[in-house]
């Protein structure tokens, strides 16, 4: 473990909030990586751009949710599996 780090330890009861917790921190750890800085605040000063990337991450949210929707009941009805679509 570097200086850098940060060691956060965090007890949940639902298997679903510690995958999230996890991913939430690789996807933290990756952009660290990749642009040379630990907070996203070290890299965007505009606070414009930050709630512009995030409109723009929450329009591909709901495109994402839109199409889990309208497959699932072709999914739920045995028309197709999700390795087929």
């Amino acid at each position: 473990m570097s200086s850098d780090e940060i060691v956060v330890t965090v007890r949940v009861k639902d298997p679903i909030v510690a995958a999230l917790i996890r991913q939430i921190a690789e996807r933290s750890n990756t952009g660290a990586s990749e642009y040379g800085h630990n907070s996203l605040l070290d890299r965007i000063s505009d606070p414009k751009k930050l709630v512009k990337d995030a409109v723009e991450e929450s329009i591909d949210q709901m495109i994402y949710l839109g199409a889990a929707l309208s497959v699932l009941p072709e999914i739920q009805n045995g028309k197709s599996s999700p390795d087929s679509l």
